[in-house]
């Protein structure tokens, strides 16, 4: 059995969140970010099933920039069998723009 686990890297609930000067997304310098909290739990729940079950694989998918490799190796070092993480482009990019190019 696989399991596939979607993961993303949101930013700290303590952090304080500033409009940057371009004023279509966030000030990202200074700003810390941690794996999404319900996305640790459905690991957990993953690798319990695996235990259970005796065999599978555990892989982990994310979408976003290089800083989320923290979340990829963070997942593999909690027991993933695999990971795998797919670049955004550029800055701006939503993962809703790749959905929308491999249709056409």
């Amino acid at each position: 059995m696989k399991i596939i686990v979607l993961m993303k890297q949101v930013a700290n609930k303590d952090a304080v969140l500033r409009i940057a000067k371009d004023e279509k997304w966030i000030e990202e310098t200074d700003l810390a970010y941690v794996t999404n909290e319900s996305d640790g739990y459905a690991l957990e729940e993953a690798l319990r099933m695996k235990e259970a079950k005796g065999a599978g694989e555990v892989i982990v998918c994310s979408l976003g920039p290089k800083r989320a490799q923290t979340a990829i190796k963070d997942a593999l070092a909690r027991g993933a069998d695999r990971a795998t993480l797919s670049f955004e482009r550029a800055a701006g990019d939503w993962p809703w723009a790749y959905r929308a190019e491999a249709a056409n």
